[in-house]
């Protein structure tokens, strides 16, 4: 287990945690998100939505939904390979552990959960980990990005302006998160100055963790230096959206809802940039407003819309968190445990 975790347990231990103003906003987004979901959708044609729905489709949809989950741990592998090599059997396990904890526990505690199962696992620091979640999750911004470029290139339709706005703020968000990551990579010195210089008011010790837990950030980072491993990262990234869009279609398929081929890409930028949003934990709210966005662009009616996005999340939800689950306890975890990882880094 790497050394900087045993004393955050410890502390966990020793008191139980206060919720954040990251919870009460997520909690708050999502009801208000919630409720402009439901406003205005007819039970009837929601009830009529569900009981014209095949099914079966759903056999495929929950396959292509943990298949790019399994792209998301081999992309892993890729980015913490100049860490250590690491076999796709742990990179998984902590992926689905982290995707469930989206799902149940708040302030998107996921994305350290899986840092912390993979380093406890491995013995490798949970904050070199957690670096390359960040860098994950940045290459997937940039893919929909670059996807949504794409789309406005070439679908034959107009896209609203609260779209283009979003999409620009998500842009100038993921250049933030790349420039601070190539200047912490590439310029290690002036980082520890400035970071001694940031915690300078702090106890030494607190303040000597502080810089010690950017080292080991700033290690995570080291496949910023090779190209092909950086190339290779995107292929994956862009491979990881394609089954997520293949469900979609599936998806609508099931509905009887017969769109454009670039239909589902649009739900998959759409949805991506709702899921940005804060929220309560799986996604409430958010990811059923965003579906409802993005098929009324396309004249679905409301409730029919609602219904997609009740199924769609029941589809990501339902088998991610059984799985998660499973490994969760092969693993010999709890959710003690990874709630202590909150507590491991910022």
């Amino acid at each position: 287990m790497p050394p900087e975790v045993p004393a955050v347990e410890k502390s966990v231990k020793s008191r139980k945690p206060l919720l954040s103003w990251k919870f009460w906003l997520g909690l708050f987004l999502s009801g208000l998100m919630l409720y402009l979901a439901l406003h205005k959708v007819n039970v009837r044609e929601f009830s009529d939505a569900l009981q014209q729905v095949n099914y079966l489709f759903f056999i495929p949809i929950v396959f292509l939904t943990i298949f790019s989950l399994w792209l998301r741990a081999l992309r892993w592998g890729v980015l913490i390979r100049p860490l250590k090599k690491i076999g796709i059997g742990s990179l998984f396990s902590a992926t689905m552990i982290g995707f469930m904890c989206n799902n149940l526990l708040p302030a998107r505690l996921g994305e350290l959960a899986r840092a912390y199962a993979l380093g406890r696992k491995e013995k490798i620091k949970a904050s070199s980990a957690f670096a390359t979640v960040v860098l994950a999750r940045t290459f997937d911004g940039l893919i929909i990005l670059l996807t949504f470029g794409f789309v406005v290139l070439l679908a034959p339709m107009s896209f609203p302006s609260w779209l283009n706005s979003g999409a620009y703020v998500a842009l100038a968000v993921y250049l933030l998160v790349t420039a601070f990551m190539l200047f912490v990579r590439h310029q290690n010195r002036q980082t520890r100055i400035i970071m001694h210089r940031l915690f300078s008011p702090l106890p030494e010790k607190a303040r000597v963790k502080a810089v010690g837990l950017m080292d080991s950030f700033t290690d995570g980072l080291e496949i910023l230096h090779s190209l092909s491993g950086l190339l290779l990262a995107s292929a994956i990234s862009a491979a990881v959206w394609m089954p997520v869009a293949l469900s979609y279609y599936l998806l609508l398929q099931a509905f009887s809802i017969q769109l454009p081929l670039y239909a589902p890409l649009i739900l998959v930028i759409i949805i991506s940039l709702g899921l940005m949003i804060p929220s309560a934990p799986g996604y409430l709210g958010t990811l059923h407003y965003a579906s409802i966005l993005g098929l009324t662009l396309f004249a679905v009616p409301k409730s029919t819309a609602f219904s997609f996005a009740l199924l769609l999340h029941a589809s990501q939800f339902i088998p991610v968190t059984a799985l998660g689950l499973v490994y969760l306890f092969k693993e010999g975890l709890s959710f003690s445990s990874l709630r202590a990882s909150s507590r491991v880094l910022p």
